[in-house]
């Protein structure tokens, strides 16, 4: 049972209504201004390079994410929803209360980085690579995430919901008080010093036989 409660995204009293995702984003790269307040629909943000950038309060529905290196960027109180992000890396970032909702992020990549009171419901995340970072009160609800590959990762107050974790590869990821039970772990490839404490279901431990060796055989 979880016992932790997570933020939700705080919202302006109204979102303004914003033309060009692109435009908008350069001009507050190179004014050093946050894009705040801003709501997008079916807009796409691609090429962007630069020094720090930071969306606070914004509403991006159906828009598509491609290239962005920066040397930093944060969203904070920010909802995607339906959005395109695949094969998207973000290196040096920071979520704070964000919600995504419907996405499409197979390939999405996420670096050297924090995920704090972020959800992720009926996202594609087939391929997700997280790498380097800290996960705190952080919620995946009905997500395939097959193959996805955790390294270096601290996990605190996660919650994963009927999710697709087939073939996940975790290294030097402790998942020791992680529920899985409601969740698909066939094909996991772990470290057994990462693997104590994992919450499974009775199925579940055939599943995960293979890593510790034995053969599960029936009684006659």
């Amino acid at each position: 049972m979880k016992t932790w409660r997570m933020e939700k995204p705080a919202r302006p009293p109204e979102w303004r209504e914003g033309d060009s995702l692109q435009a908008a984003a350069e001009s507050c790269l190179r004014s050093g201004d946050d894009l705040r307040g801003a709501s997008f629909t079916e807009q796409t943000l691609d090429g962007l390079e630069g020094g720090v950038m930071e969306f606070a309060e914004c509403r991006f529905t159906r828009c598509t994410f491609m290239d962005v290196s920066l040397k930093r960027i944060e969203f904070v109180d920010c909802i995607f929803e339906q959005c395109e992000l695949s094969n998207l890396t973000l290196h040096n970032a920071a979520l704070r209360r964000v919600c995504f909702t419907g996405c499409r992020m197979t390939g999405f990549g996420f670096a050297d980085g924090a995920l704090i009171d972020v959800e992720f419901q009926q996202c594609m995340l087939d391929y997700l690579a997280v790498g380097d970072c800290k996960l705190d009160r952080v919620s995946f609800a009905h997500c395939p995430m097959r193959e996805s590959v955790w390294t270096n990762v601290r996990l605190n107050r996660i919650e994963f919901e009927d999710d697709q974790l087939q073939r996940s590869q975790w290294s030097h990821t402790p998942l020791k008080g992680v529920d899985v039970t409601s969740c698909q772990i066939e094909g996991f490839q772990i470290d057994l010093y990462d693997l104590r404490g994992l919450k499974v279901t009775p199925m579940q431990v055939l599943s995960l036989s293979g890593l510790l060796g034995v053969e599960v055989v029936e009684s006659v």
